[in-house]
């Protein structure tokens, strides 16, 4: 049988070796070859072709704006006429002047107002490089993150509660190292295709997006009628292979739901606090907008928790808590 992710495994040094190291040479357009061709080789007739080619690229370039626009202005005229209406009728025009207290009636005349702007706006809008940025401080009006005020309560917390800063470098250094590792297979993974053992775990671990067979096959729960029913014989706890059978959107789906089914029941095991460590092994940093947030509000929890833990729990936590607001930023790393 597989063994469970260790935490405490010893690290080998990670290195990646591409398939091959390749010299790229410069991509040579046919001028440019050309171009390196003995003038005594090319013929003459290829010669003019190639000067006219350069001389008709070099009226393009030097095209104003005003005379592109001008051209896409007539190619709308003859795709969207808009001087008159399907019964014939002439549109009206109003002058700029007053077109804001007359509005159009008809999107023939609308369209002749915005074709009208089109032509007349500037070539190109300037600005002043003399503003001093520094000068409108005194204006603007503090604003507080509402997102970071919700730690505020926690900055005060009992100090034998925190983890020490030579506890909260060595639980970093672990995370990272693991992390390194599981992307680094993941990549494999998917550039090479899963192996036969990695690939017959794919038939036992629920289907995509099923919470209910996900929440019995990883933490033994089953929800009926808001009654929460325990089967620690279903309990499964992760393992690499595991992992390396859930893809990125499943990764950020079960984040989202175990941390919702954790805070759901108020309380944290060690099985439940794998899951979460080995799903934030795998997930995308920055995380995505949808996770960060699950993150977030589980982070306030987890600090809520830490308030009256017990001794088995305060590391747990702890790990979590510094994972997710010092590694992914979700959070104030204040409070930690």
């Amino acid at each position: 049988m597989e063994e469970p992710i260790s935490l405490e495994a010893p690290f080998e040094p990670i290195t990646f070796y591409p398939s091959s190291f390749t010299d790229l040479e410069p991509n040579v357009d046919n001028d440019d070859a050309q171009d390196n061709v003995d003038n005594d080789v090319v013929e003459p007739k290829a010669k003019r072709r190639k000067k006219r080619g350069k001389k008709n690229r070099d009226k393009r370039e030097k095209k104003s704006v005003l005379e592109i626009r001008d051209e896409n202005m007539v190619s709308q005229i003859g795709c969207l006429p808009v001087d008159h209406d399907e019964d014939g009728n002439k549109t009206r025009f109003i002058e700029p002047s007053k077109w804001k207290d007359i509005p159009p009636e008809t999107p023939q005349e609308y369209l002749l107002r915005v074709r009208y702007e089109a032509q007349n706006m500037c070539e190109q809008i300037a600005v002043s490089k003399d503003i001093d940025p520094r000068s409108f401080d005194n204006n603007v009006t503090q604003t507080i993150d509402p997102a970071f005020s919700r730690y505020d309560e926690f900055l005060d917390d009992d100090e034998t509660t925190r983890a020490d800063p030579e506890w909260i470098e060595k639980c970093l250094k672990t995370f990272t190292h693991l992390r390194n590792k599981v992307q680094r297979d993941r990549l494999y993974y998917e550039q090479n295709g899963l192996d036969e053992a990695t690939l017959a775990v794919k038939s036992i671990i629920p289907g995509e997006f099923k919470h209910k067979e996900w929440r019995l096959f990883t933490f033994g729960e089953e929800v009926e009628d808001d009654i929460i029913s325990r089967f620690p014989s279903l309990e499964t706890e992760p393992t690499e292979r595991i992992l390396h059978n859930i893809d990125d959107l499943s990764v950020q789906y079960l984040l989202k739901k175990m941390t919702y089914w954790i805070t759901e029941v108020g309380d944290i095991q060690r099985l439940k606090f794998l899951w979460i460590y080995s799903l934030l092994l795998a997930l995308d940093n920055p995380a995505p907008a949808g996770c960060a947030a699950a993150l977030s509000d589980f982070s306030i929890w987890l600090l809520e928790i830490r308030l009256s833990c017990s001794d088995e729990q305060l590391p747990l936590l702890n790990t979590l808590i510094t994972i997710i607001i010092l590694f992914f930023k979700q959070g104030n790393e204040d409070v930690v």
